[in-house]
This record gives C-alpha cells, structure tokens and sequence, in this order.
C-alpha cells in the first residue's frame, strides 16, 4: 500500500477525467503529485532495509537459518499484512503473517513464535512506547497543558 502511495499517487490524477464534474472538483486539488524527494525515499528503503536486517538477526539469535531472500520475502508480506486491515502497526496481523511465511518455509510455529515477538517488541512496540512517553512529557510540559491544570 505504501508503494502505491509512494510512486502511483501523481498518476490517480489522469482518473479525475472519469469522475463526474462535481466530484472531479472537489478532489482536483488532492490529486497533485506526491511522490517524495529522493532523500526521503532513501530513508524509507534504509528504514525497511534496517528492519529486515534486525530480524534476520533475531532470527539467526534463535536458531532459525533464512537466506536474505527468505528474510526479505516474510518481511516483505508481514509489512503488506499488516497494513490491510489498518490496525495501528499491524497489530496481530503483522505476527501471524510473519509466523504463517515463516512455517511455509518450514520452520514449526512453536519454534517461530519467540523470534518473531522478540523482533516486533524490538521493531514496534519499544519505539511506540518510548514514542508516547516523549509526546506525553512534551505535552504536559507545554503551555497547553498548563492552562488546562487551571481550574476555576
């Protein structure tokens, strides 16, 4: 879903000819072109490359022997799994896709399940959480959240 975003947004545009007029106008000024500027492309594809480099080690921590290929590939469709549904990083959806390509290479899910907790934990919910404690304190040491302790 991301790729399509990343490089077909500037393209959804050519179908606002077959849109009716009224609908046409209300979504010409979203159909610009999106696509981001080479840095940002680079830190995405760093991004997902770091990613699927983390649970190859996880992984190889475990026991579990992947190739590059097999590694790319599970995370590749854990990534595209976890965001079908729209849950907030793929909550459940991304684990079960990565153990079900995981046991299609033919690694039992019993022996799969650590590894691929231990690289969500490591990949989501520790940046998640150290995330929102450093929006919470920022925000409770804003003015905002001052003027809102006042109370009358």
């Amino acid at each position: 879903a991301g790729l399509v975003l990343m490089f077909g947004s500037g393209r959804l545009g050519t179908l606002l000819r077959l849109l009716p007029a009224r609908i046409r106008e209300r979504l010409q000024a979203s159909m610009i072109n999106h696509t981001p500027a080479f840095q940002s492309q680079l830190f995405i594809w760093g991004r997902l490359v770091a990613e699927a480099v983390a649970l190859w080690l996880v992984l190889d921590a475990f026991g579990i022997e992947v190739n590059a290929y097999q590694v790319m590939a599970a995370f590749g469709v854990s990534q595209l799994a976890g965001g079908v549904p729209g849950t907030p990083g793929g909550m459940g959806i991304t684990e079960g896709a990565l153990a079900f390509i995981l046991a299609a290479y033919g690694f039992p899910v019993t022996i799969t399940l650590a590894p691929v907790l231990v690289f969500r934990i490591i990949s989501y919910w520790l940046p998640a959480t150290l995330g929102f404690m450093a929006g919470g304190s920022t925000f409770l040491g804003s003015e905002a959240a001052r003027a809102a302790d006042v109370v009358d």
